[in-house]
């Protein structure tokens, strides 16, 4: 009774702690996405301060312009939060577009490499006819001489069937090893 009790039990345990694992999962995805879309941010804002510097007063005023990240301002965060959810779609999808890059390049190594071998393989086949060059000469002549190397085949006529001889048994107990008689 007890083991009826403990299967429930152990798959209900199993079932849990892979529930829980993948949550773990999920939430270390998306805080490496949140991790990436800041660092993203912050290059953006670095490179944004250096055109600054070097392009001009002129560039000042269209920068100036855009919301400023570092006071808190409500709908400063709400726009950084929707600006993180792009960055982090826009990952998603560029991990999409090099999985499938992946796979296409795989495949092409995998062409390639049959292709190269039958190429070899030709190259060996030639270098071999040129190698032996009587060799060759003589079994194209022999192809030509046998019909491009179809033997005819004289069919002979079914062997007449054997009539078999009965033996009873009683002719075989005298054959048998071993005995006196």
């Amino acid at each position: 009774m007890e083991r009826k009790n403990e299967k429930p039990a152990v798959v209900h345990e199993a079932l849990h702690r892979l529930l829980e694992e993948r949550r773990r999962r999920r939430e270390e995805e998306e805080e490496e996405d949140l991790l990436l879309s800041k660092f993203l941010l912050l290059q953006l804002e670095s490179l944004e301060k250096e055109g600054v510097a070097t392009e001009g007063p002129a560039e000042e005023s269209a920068i100036e312009e855009e919301p400023d990240f570092s006071k808190p301002l409500s709908r400063n965060c709400e726009k950084r939060e929707v600006g993180m959810d792009e960055i982090a779609r826009e990952l998603r999808r560029v991990k999409k577009q090099n999985l499938i890059t992946h796979c296409l390049l795989s495949v092409m190594l995998g062409i390639t490499a049959v292709w190269q071998f039958n190429e070899v393989s030709l190259l060996l086949a030639v270098r071999d006819k040129l190698s032996h060059p009587l060799r060759t000469v003589g079994d194209v002549v022999k192809r030509c001489l046998n019909g491009n190397g179809k033997r005819l085949q004289i069919e002979a006529p079914p062997l007449p069937s054997i009539p078999m001889l009965e033996l009873s048994n009683a002719d075989l107990r005298s054959f048998t090893l071993g005995s006196n008689e």
